[in-house]
């Protein structure tokens, strides 16, 4: 497994978890 593939499938869910916190504190602030 090379590095550069390690690193792009750490940032994709570091951007996906980051996404739904976002989801989550919008929604919370809507209601």
């Amino acid at each position: 497994m090379e590095f550069s593939s390690i690193v792009t499938s750490y940032v994709g869910l570091l951007i996906l978890a980051s996404l739904i916190v976002y989801k989550k504190e919008r929604g919370r602030l809507t209601l």
